[in-house]
């Protein structure tokens, strides 16, 4: 079976943030880049799906999904947060990331879902939301979080200079649809993407 990746950056940039303030940081620990995939089991997305067809089946063989070997962990950062404030314009700035990332989530997933099940859960859409500012800071993974403390998400914030470190260690593949064999190149495509074979879009 084969698995169609692609990958994209939603960057915001806030030209004046103010004067940034962090709550309490804690260690990162690692996460998993934001993803869509039509086989997830979820609710929402499971009563969109025919109820003839065993899902389960076809998206998690032998107990284990077909995708979870696909999905990177974000690149690592100096913090974690769940609490900070800025400027007027910083603020809004997180806001509008969030919503944007929830968007094209629900836009890949839709997209998907449009497919035949069997070629739907063969797609998946990995995200990285980066908020960049015009000054120094440490580089910090915010998260929103329930009151029982899951995550709601997640967003980076860092310095243009680290930004522009980022696109040189992990160039972005925004135009194109990776084809990733499962049986024999797993994740492997995103430490080398030369050996994976590329597709156009479509």
């Amino acid at each position: 079976m084969t698995v169609q990746v692609t990958f994209q950056r939603l960057v915001e940039r806030v030209s004046d943030p103010g004067a940034i303030e962090f709550g309490l940081t804690e260690e990162d620990f690692g996460a998993l880049l934001p993803y869509a995939w039509a086989g997830l089991d979820d609710d929402s997305v499971r009563d969109r799906l025919p109820k003839s067809i065993d899902i389960n089946h076809l998206a998690y063989p032998r107990g284990k999904s077909i995708v979870i070997d696909l999905i990177p962990e974000a690149p690592p950062v100096q913090q974690v947060t769940t609490a900070v404030r800025g400027s007027v314009e910083f603020n809004v700035a997180i806001g509008m990331l969030f919503t944007r990332l929830q968007t094209q989530l629900d836009k890949a997933l839709g997209a998907q879902l449009r497919l035949p099940v069997r070629r739907a859960i063969r797609h998946l859409d990995l995200f990285h939301p980066i908020l960049v500012v015009n000054k120094r800071i440490p580089t910090t993974r915010f998260e929103r979080r329930r009151i029982t403390g899951a995550s709601m998400g997640w967003i980076d914030i860092m310095s243009e200079v680290t930004f522009a470190s980022l696109e040189r260690r992990y160039p972005g593949v925004y135009p194109q649809r990776q084809s990733l064999s499962l049986l024999d190149e797993r994740d492997s495509h995103w430490r080398n993407p030369s050996k994976t074979r590329m597709e156009n879009r479509t």
